[in-house]
């Protein structure tokens, strides 16, 4: 893009066309924040946008975000009587569901005369990343119901709706459906990886396991990285790690990996299984930052001794500051007391020595425990 803004610098008078070109090309090279920046500048300087122009913005809206520009965009076109065609209102609808404000983007919809496929499957898209699934879900069959044609997309959309809504039974019958050439094709690697995301999950995690065995793909590591999330949110630690140890298989020099399965192993007492990734990874020449992201069994071991002392130093804590507050009632009453006239002097005097010493006691008791406190979490902070 670096020629591409040389040139366009170079241009005494950038029209339409010209000013689109760059924002569009800013938006493929993944710089979105840029093509809003020359969409906005176009703006200042008076070159008014085209269809094309609006649309490559929208795209960079929805990329970065940006839901006050295309919000901006989509009064700009209303203002102006544009009609809102499938491309510009498609457009419209990605940037809402992009941008979290999919009540919009279905008034967008509604807006429309005309809809094809990938107007329908923004809306099942939006929707499912906002989690609402079981909406996800019947507009898929409302789809169907009008006659428009699903894709290898629509089904991409729907799948991860019922994933991230828990919809696992709806999920699995529309996956089956497709591998009977209900929807006239076969599901490919990102509908199997939406299934195995979709079981590990809900938690159902041996038939996610078995599900990746019988694939007609290999495995991705986005596939085996859902399934240690879905392991570890369940609890199971072992099925965990059988996981991270296909990454580590799939990708040995990735740092975060061997990290990820060090800590699971820590998190297991497995410490021999520590050491040994310690050892393949300083073998493998990875930088000297990572090792401090490894657990380590001496900072473990001063850790929970920490915790142990301070368990016992709370608990008498406690009780020191129930003997508190029980003397400073006892306190309380006898001030009562006096008020009323019930103790002659002498039995208030000793009555009063007496409180008095027991709560000083108590509380130098109190004071006491709350330094060793202190000094239990200073010793564990300065060997660390």
């Amino acid at each position: 893009m670096g020629v591409c803004h040389k040139v366009f610098d170079e241009m005494p008078q950038p029209d339409v066309v010209s000013w689109t070109i760059l924002i569009e090309g800013n938006r493929n090279a993944g710089r979105v924040d840029d093509a809003l920046l020359a969409f906005e500048q176009m703006m200042f300087s008076g070159v008014l946008p085209n269809r094309v122009s609006m649309v490559n913005a929208l795209s960079a809206c929805a990329g970065s975000g940006a839901l006050e520009t295309g919000v901006w965009i989509h009064e700009y076109v209303t203002k102006n009587g544009w009609e809102l065609d499938v491309i510009l209102g498609t457009s419209l609808i990605d940037m809402y569901g992009k941008c979290g404000r999919m009540d919009l983007g279905l008034n967008v919809f509604k807006g429309m005369s005309e809809k094809n496929v990938f107007t329908w499957n923004s809306v099942i898209k939006g929707l499912a990343l906002a989690k609402s699934g079981e909406e996800a879900v019947n507009w898929f069959f409302r789809m169907q119901e009008e006659g428009v044609k699903v894709d290898e997309v629509t089904l991409l959309g729907v799948l991860c709706a019922c994933s991230h809504s828990g919809l696992v039974e709806i999920g699995l019958n529309i996956f089956y459906s497709m591998t009977g050439g209900k929807y006239g094709f076969l599901p490919g690697l990102k509908h199997y990886g939406c299934v195995v995301d979709l079981l590990g999950r809900a938690g159902r995690l041996e038939e996610a396991f078995a599900f990746i065995e019988i694939m007609p793909f290999e495995p991705t590591t986005a596939m085996w990285g859902a399934l240690v999330a879905g392991c570890r949110a369940q609890g199971d630690l072992e099925l965990s790690t059988v996981a991270a140890t296909k990454l580590v298989e799939m990708e040995p020099n990735n740092g975060a990996y061997m990290v990820l399965l060090s800590n699971l192993y820590a998190e297991m007492g497995r410490w021999g299984k520590v050491e040994e990734l310690r050892k393949l990874m300083k073998s493998l020449g990875f930088s000297a930052s990572i090792f401090l992201y490894l657990p380590n069994l001496k900072k473990r071991k001063r850790r929970q001794t920490a915790i142990e002392k301070l368990e016992l130093v709370n608990e008498a804590l406690e009780l020191a500051e129930q003997r508190v507050i029980k003397f400073q009632e006892r306190h309380d009453r006898l001030l009562d007391q006096v008020s009323s006239h019930y103790l002659c002097n002498q039995r208030l005097d000793e009555a009063f020595v007496d409180a008095r010493a027991t709560m000083n006691e108590a509380l130098e008791n109190a004071v006491s425990l709350q330094q060793m406190q202190m000094n239990i979490l200073r010793s564990y902070l300065d060997e660390k």
